[in-house]
């Protein structure tokens, strides 16, 4: 019988007898990126900056490189952007992540597009959770024709949070078949 002892740093597995040696797992650990990040921010000290916003707030830069959190900002900088997915393949891309951080690891298109629809689901759960705390919410909604002769609307809400700041997010945006009346714009916010 076989038994698997796994990395708690990279989550790779390897085979190992119960009472045998551990050379194969100490052979990992001096390759393995995620735990010798660990081990360089324990011994390096944080660089401490001042904060480009106001001038009195100090940023600490990381020490550590962590993929998953790269990852995630990459495609919240695609999404705002509306940059390609296959950005993250371009040669000077990722010549330029691998100069700010010798540990950046390749992101594929594929990778990158469900780190996105991650972020998105994310962002819609949160978005739902705080819609939950509002204590009343207005709708409004916009029709317009676009150069294609193809009608739109978009659904926005407007509530005010629980730190008293007003919000205003956009729900749906939808085609929408005419004509335009009462019973059909409702149906569509429905």
């Amino acid at each position: 019988m076989e038994t698997k002892a796994k990395c708690k740093f990279c989550y790779r597995s390897y085979v190992y007898h119960p009472g045998g040696a551990t050379t194969t797992l100490n052979r990992h650990l001096a390759n393995c990126t995620q735990y010798q990040n660990k081990l360089a921010k324990a011994k390096a000290q944080g660089t401490l900056n001042f904060g480009l916003d106001d001038g009195n707030s100090l940023v600490v830069n990381p020490t550590e490189y962590d993929h998953e959190h790269t990852r995630e900002l990459i495609a919240k900088m695609i999404i705002a952007h509306e940059y390609s997915f296959r950005m993250v393949e371009h040669k000077w891309f990722n010549i330029l992540m691998k100069w700010m951080n010798g540990n950046y690891e390749f992101i594929g298109r594929k990778s990158i597009k469900n780190e996105c629809m991650r972020v998105y689901e994310s962002e819609k759960n949160q978005l739902k959770r705080s819609l939950k705390e509002a204590e009343s919410i207005s709708l409004t909604t916009d029709l317009w024709t676009s150069n294609q002769n193809l009608q739109y609307m978009c659904l926005v809400a407007h509530y005010i949070d629980e730190n008293w700041v007003l919000q205003c997010r956009v729900l749906n945006f939808i085609e929408v078949d005419p004509p335009y009346t009462g019973i059909v714009i409702a149906q569509a916010i429905f």
